[in-house]
């Protein structure tokens, strides 16, 4: 994976025509890029799609747990999952009982056709990540 210091400064080099080089983006990163009417659109690669699995967790030992906790059911919740599935966020539901919205459904249908797409194995690219960021450094001028 090749990145840019940030998706801000990224985004902004890319929608001013300043960069036809792009770094890997999110279905939510891209759907606001094309709601400010940047002509940008995730591509497929013949390998499949890609995923990268998050997570919340309460801190241990956190002066507010009960307000992390309540934070983390919130995000759990059908009705706000299904807020952000849909435009502008495009984020995808853990929720079963949140059905994916029709942006979302250009990348995956359901949770099971999630399971199919590839994961980042961060051990491997751990130790790789520094030569990766330097050979960008080095190939990519703006």
């Amino acid at each position: 994976m090749l990145s840019l210091p940030t998706k801000a400064r990224s985004q902004s080099l890319f929608s001013r025509g300043l960069s036809n080089r792009f770094r890997p983006h999110y279905s939510n990163n891209v759907g606001d890029l094309q709601a400010k009417g940047v002509p940008v659109e995730l591509a497929r690669p013949d390998t499949g799609w890609g995923i990268v699995l998050t997570s919340m967790h309460v801190v241990k030992n956190s002066k507010e747990p009960a307000l992390a906790a309540a934070y983390i059911n919130a995000a759990l919740d059908a009705g706000v999952q299904g807020k952000l599935a849909d435009a502008p966020y495009y984020l995808v539901p853990t929720n079963t009982q949140v059905p994916y919205s029709k942006g979302l459904q250009h990348y995956a249908r359901s949770a099971a056709e999630l399971d199919t797409f590839k994961s980042i194995d961060w051990v491997k690219l751990a130790p790789l990540r520094q030569g990766y960021i330097d050979r960008f450094n080095r190939e990519v001028k703006v």
